[in-house]
């Protein structure tokens, strides 16, 4: 599972055109990864509740049972009598074991269950800090890769600002020229303008004076009709 997760590590040095595709991938291995957490601890859950409903565990329970006090008179003696006939004839069992060797072999079976819920519980803790880190260090990478998509996204914000506002004050330049050229074209159209103006006023009055001392208008002057 750990090599699989590995082999979907996303790289943050790739290629600028596989930005989706690694965004994806990284998606994917997370999903992945916290299934697969799950999976453990459902499966860790239960082998942990098969071994503690385990024969060995209810007969512990059994043994270590304490015997009642309830008993009458009567059956004490009666007890007390069978273990004095038990220690005076040493019978043998089936199977050749002696009842002290019976009474080791169920004292070893106590500590042994005992040993067995203590490795038990040993197990359950391994486990859970097993999982732990692992959701620990996913968390860090998608810390991590979050930390690193949210400066990128600022970077192209500014670059993009930056990019409108140039574009923005190129256009403002562009739009000051132009503004600037029609005015130096109007000025300069209406200075010659003027200067036109001026020399058709020049001439009417020299015609004029002429008029005044020969007293003939000039046969070519074709000031009035220009007028």
């Amino acid at each position: 599972m750990e090599n699989g997760l590995n082999q979907r590590r996303v790289s943050f040095s790739s290629p600028q055109s596989h930005k989706e595709t690694r965004d994806d991938e990284f998606v994917t291995a997370v999903a992945a990864a916290t299934f697969s957490i799950y999976s453990l601890e459902e499966a860790g859950i239960l082998d942990l509740k098969k071994i503690r409903d385990s024969p060995k565990f209810s007969k512990n329970q059994s043994i270590a049972r304490q015997p009642s006090y309830g008993e009458t008179s009567k059956e004490r003696a009666f007890r007390e009598e069978s273990r004095t006939r038990e220690g005076a004839l040493p019978l043998r069992s089936s199977s050749g074991i002696s009842s002290i060797g019976g009474y080791q072999k169920q004292k070893g079976i106590i500590i042994h269950n005992k040993n067995d819920k203590a490795k038990a519980e040993a197990w359950e803790k391994a486990k859970l800090q097993r999982i732990q880190k692992r959701y620990e260090k996913m968390k860090l990478q998608i810390l991590s890769w979050e930390g690193e998509k949210r400066i990128q996204a600022k970077i192209q914000m500014e670059r993009k600002k930056n990019e409108m506002d140039h574009q923005r004050e190129n256009v403002i330049e562009h739009y000051k020229r132009k503004i600037a050229r029609l005015d130096m074209i109007g000025q300069r159209a209406i200075k010659e303008l003027e200067d036109q103006r001026r020399k058709q006023e020049l001439k009417v009055k020299e015609k004029a004076n002429k008029i005044k001392k020969t007293g003939r208008v000039p046969v070519t002057c074709f000031c009035f009709k220009s007028l």
